[in-house]
């Protein structure tokens, strides 16, 4: 949101303070990498290092599934993989498995018989 804020109004972010920043968006240490120490009242931004740490992130936590995309094939979210509940009956019955066509006491009988 904060981002966004800054684009829409046509601001640079190499502009911004980090006084104007979010609390916590920067980690402390990366504040030597991340901000421009060479003003006296407040820090600025380096921009081009800011953009590539959140590029970073952003990959970071779409490998660990933390964020996902919707109309991708290799990155959607894991309940995309799931088969949805409805139809679910029609499905098994299609599979043509036995097993599946009897009930979880029967199947677990016959088990105990034969062990």
């Amino acid at each position: 949101m904060w981002l966004q804020k800054i684009f829409i109004n046509n601001n640079k972010l190499s502009d911004q303070l980090y006084s104007q920043c979010p609390n916590n968006i920067i980690p402390k240490h990366l504040h030597s990498y991340l901000l421009d120490n060479s003003t006296d009242n407040d820090k600025k931004i380096i921009a081009n290092r800011y953009e590539y740490w959140l590029y970073s992130q952003i990959s970071k936590q779409i490998n660990n599934s933390q964020i996902y995309i919707n109309n991708s094939n290799n990155y959607r979210s894991f309940n995309h993989k799931l088969a949805s509940d409805k139809g679910k009956e029609q499905v098994l019955q299609t599979l043509n498995i036995p097993w599946f066509a009897t009930s979880i006491k029967s199947s677990h009988q016959t088990c105990s018989k034969k062990y």
